[in-house]
């Protein structure tokens, strides 16, 4: 029997997703053992082929002894990862690069692919169970999707120029030359699970049956009735997803001290989808309705992209990303309180993506700014939350830059600075950051938290 990981575990649609050596294997849930029903448990599994699909049948958790106290553990769960964690794919392994985060790379990788004429790197980008809906037939399982790739797609692709926008797990493409004809595809964990071509998709909301688990880590004094309420909104919050959500993770901290910010931040996994949110304010209250208010705008964004068309990020005040953000509220020390310091000290190693991806990614997590490598410069960047939308800035700018519609590109160059005189900035200011270089050119970026101390990203 061969042995994976758990990828995915879809209650909704009864399917658990196994990846072994970066390839996909589909089995129903009753085909899954209760314990193994975790993402990345490690687990073993009989190969079913079967009408051109390679189904997993009869997955246990893979068992073991340990022969000294020092070897790690496998076969209790030990090390499985968190919801949401990203496991090899066959495409990363067959073609190099890494398309478990961002679709839109999904999508540019199956163009090149298939435009190409290598259709087995474009059927590896699929989902082994995945799905291709025509104007008449509907095409199900890998197999048969490459054999449609070479007999049909191909020419479609091939015969005039495509463009696509959609940032999220629904991307659209558009053929700007020659017949007008478009192809929609949704994206999960770096594969594509479904795609309409030459016909327009249509979604029906998928049914809600069981609660999702709630974990809450607590700091501070946190009353009965402030977390029951709190456990209730961020339930309501997740009513309202168009896809189940199966974990919801909460942190609260409420500081003893008074005058100091209370910091609330939830994230909600299910269904393929990630939303999360952090805000800070004087009062948990305040806090609370904030939070819900930021989830509520994010569920409804990942069902409105499965009603309308996927449109590009603008930094303009009609995008369909902008929200009103309220400025993050942070603890300002007295003169005889100790001086702000670094508490939080974090390395970076940036994965290479184009500033619509990075975007995503921050939008994502809720984070106020996001550090990346830029593709194709290969020049460290930076996007954040500005006073007129999506601002960037670059640490080693081309001479000719070509205008972005997804952000605000700042000309000025990156300063150099130690990090004792980023935090004399920081002190002497009200900036929420400061985005700078080293002597050796190497980039970091010192904030302020929410507490009133500083935290330090690094090169690692």
């Amino acid at each position: 029997m061969p042995d994976g990981h758990v990828q995915k575990v879809d209650t909704a649609q009864d399917r658990v997703t196994i990846v072994r050596g970066g390839r996909r294997f589909a089995a129903a849930l009753s085909e899954v053992e209760g314990s193994a029903r975790v993402v990345g448990a490690r687990v073993h599994f009989d190969i079913d082929h079967r009408a051109g699909l390679d189904d997993a049948r009869n997955v246990q958790l893979l068992s073991g002894l340990r022969t000294n106290r020092r070897q790690r553990r496998f076969g209790d769960l030990v090390g499985a990862k968190r919801p949401g964690a990203k496991i090899g794919s066959t495409s990363t392994n067959r073609l190099g690069v890494d398309v478990t985060t961002q679709p839109m790379r999904v999508v540019a990788t199956w163009f090149d692919a298939v435009s190409n004429a290598a259709f087995d790197d474009a059927a590896s980008l699929y989902a082994p169970n995945a799905r291709i809906h025509l104007e008449e037939q509907t095409i199900v399982g890998r197999r048969a999707i490459r054999s449609l790739l070479e007999e049909m797609i191909w020419e479609a692709v091939h015969a005039g120029a495509w463009d696509w926008v959609g940032v999220d797990h629904l991307v659209r493409a558009d053929r700007s030359e020659g017949n007008a004809m478009s192809s929609w595809f949704e994206i999960d964990r770096g594969a594509i699970v479904e795609q309409w071509h030459s016909t327009t998709p249509e979604f029906e909301p998928e049914a809600v049956d069981a609660e999702p688990t709630i974990f809450i880590v607590r700091r501070g004094d946190v009353s009965t009735s402030d977390e029951s309420r709190l456990r209730s909104d961020v339930l309501r919050v997740a009513g309202r997803s168009h896809v189940p959500v199966e974990t919801i993770r909460v942190k609260l901290d409420v500081p003893a001290s008074a005058g100091r910010p209370v910091s609330v931040s939830a994230s909600m996994h299910g269904g393929g989808q990630h939303v999360r949110a952090h805000v800070t304010a004087a009062l948990f209250t305040e806090a609370l309705d904030t939070l819900c208010l930021r989830l509520r705008r994010q569920v409804e964004q990942v069902g409105d992209r499965r009603r309308r068309p996927p449109q590009k990020h603008r930094s303009g005040g009609n995008s369909w990303r902008h929200a009103d953000r309220r400025p993050p509220s942070w603890f300002v020390p007295t003169a005889d309180e100790q001086e702000p310091q670094i508490v939080r000290h974090k390395t970076w190693g940036p994965r290479s993506s184009s500033l619509e991806e990075a975007i995503w990614d921050m939008e994502q997590a809720d984070y106020d700014f996001y550090l990346f490598t830029e593709e194709p410069s290969g020049s460290v960047g930076l996007v954040w939350h500005g006073a007129n939308g999506i601002e960037a800035q670059f640490v080693d700018a081309p001479a000719e830059r070509s205008a972005s519609a997804f952000a605000s590109v700042v000309d000025a160059p990156v300063p150099t600075l130690r990090v004792s005189e980023a935090m004399m900035l920081l002190r002497g200011g009200d900036a929420p950051f400061v985005f700078a270089r080293t002597a050796d050119d190497e980039p970091f970026v010192l904030y302020r938290r929410y507490d009133g101390h500083f935290g330090l990203i690094e090169p690692r």
